[in-house]
C-alpha cells in the first residue's frame, strides 16, 4: 500500500466516527432531554436547575462539562 491510500483510509475512518458520533449524540439528546432551563448570557447557552423555596436565601453551585476541559 502506498502512503496515499493508508492516508486515504485513516480519513475515511474518522469521517466516519465523526458522522456516526453526531448521530448517536442526536438520537441521545431526543431520547433524554435535558430537566430544567435554558438562558443565553453574552451568547453561551446556559442550563439551569431552579429547586426549593424562592423566598429562601439562595445557594448557586456552578459545574463545567468534563467536555470543556
Amino acid at each position: 500500500m502506498h502512503s496515499a491510500e493508508i492516508a486515504f483510509i485513516v480519513v475515511g475512518v474518522l469521517l466516519v466516527l465523526v458522522i456516526g458520533n453526531i448521530v448517536f449524540s442526536f438520537v441521545a439528546e431526543r431520547r433524554n432531554p435535558p430537566i430544567g432551563n435554558f438562558i443565553e448570557c453574552e451568547g453561551v447557552r446556559l442550563h439551569y436547575l431552579e429547586r426549593g423555596d424562592p423566598v429562601a436565601p439562595s445557594v448557586v453551585l456552578f459545574h463545567g462539562n468534563g467536555s470543556l476541559i
